[in-house]
């Protein structure tokens, strides 16, 4: 059967996001539908949004043959339609991940995403320059080699809790330098899949090097202190923040208390009436110098209910 036949083939335009159909890519259907044939592709308004009207005029053909290349034509126009789509998604995809990059670029903190086989995928600028890594020299290493060999087992238990449960808060942390210093980390671990479906681990740390050194030393001198005054006759005390944690063994020896019963004691209504005004006075007064307050005397109830001279600086 020869003759002029017209085929309306009609189909929703599902993948564009806003709907449009430019006249591009009526152009590459119609460079898909003709070659070899005397056919002439035209497109009507859609009638409703998303929807694309075409009209295939198959001229001097059998109808099946017009048919055929019709169909053809119009699903290969919408396949690159999605290549279109896809390359254009690809791109604002990229520019989105490059302005991300450059904005975590600018955090102090260190902020890593690894892979399940242990690989880095990303590090920012901080991380790197904490580390002494270069970016090139990231892509050769995995996670632990940089995380401290004695918390090995403690990040694999990790990794292990992150699986039912993908977000770990407070975590600490200890990694090692390109020169093999140690660096101490405090933040957050969360699991989550990236645009390709992997499974990555991402993590935010802070870097608390500096106040875990300062703990360490202060630890060390309350050590001191208290070897020293565990082997004093004098009662010796520590004071944190208005607060008595310590109090040397020998307060048992001098008044009778055990140090915690003493650390316990509402210790003014112990002090003798006479000296209370004085001792208050003293412990409102700010000390000069290294040497602190001047000496002076006062009497404390001992457990027995007798009271006991004491000097006190």
């Amino acid at each position: 059967m020869f003759g002029m036949v017209s085929l309306l083939i009609r189909f929703t335009v599902s993948s564009k996001p806003n709907g449009s159909f430019t006249p591009k890519h009526i152009v590459k259907s119609l460079c898909f539908a003709i070659p070899g044939s005397p056919l002439l592709i035209s497109y009507l308004p859609w009638q409703h949004p998303g929807e694309l009207v075409l009209v295939v005029f198959s001229l001097g053909i059998n109808l099946l043959i017009g048919v055929v290349l019709g169909v053809i034509g119009v699903l290969l126009a919408n396949r690159l339609l999605r290549k279109d789509q896809g390359d254009v998604s690809y791109s604002f995809l990229r520019k989105q991940r490059d302005r991300l990059g450059a904005f975590l670029d600018e955090a102090n903190d260190l902020i890593q995403s690894v892979d399940a086989q242990g690989n880095y995928v990303y590090v920012n600028r901080s991380w790197c320059e904490t580390l002494g890594y270069s970016r090139a020299e990231v892509n050769q290493i995995q996670i632990f080699d940089v995380i401290h060999p004695k918390q090995h087992e403690h990040c694999k238990n990790l990794l292990q809790d992150l699986e039912s449960n993908p977000r770990k808060e407070n975590v600490e942390l200890t990694f090692l330098t390109r020169e093999g210093d140690e660096i101490y980390l405090e933040g957050s671990i969360h699991m989550q899949r990236d645009l390709e479906g992997r499974m990555l681990s991402r993590g935010i740390f802070r870097n608390i090097t500096q106040r875990k050194k300062v703990e360490r030393e202060k630890d060390a001198a309350d050590r001191k202190y208290r070897l020293i005054a565990a082997n004093s006759n004098d009662i010796i005390g520590f004071y944190r923040n208005g607060e008595l944690t310590y109090v040397s063994p020998s307060v048992e020896r001098t008044l009778g208390y055990l140090p915690d019963q003493f650390r316990e004691l509402d210790r003014m209504k112990y002090i003798h009436p006479d000296d209370r005004e004085l001792v208050l006075a003293k412990s409102l007064e700010r000390p000069t110098g290294q040497e602190g307050h001047s000496p002076f005397e006062y009497r404390f109830r001992r457990k027995d209910g007798t009271y006991c001279w004491l000097e006190a600086t």
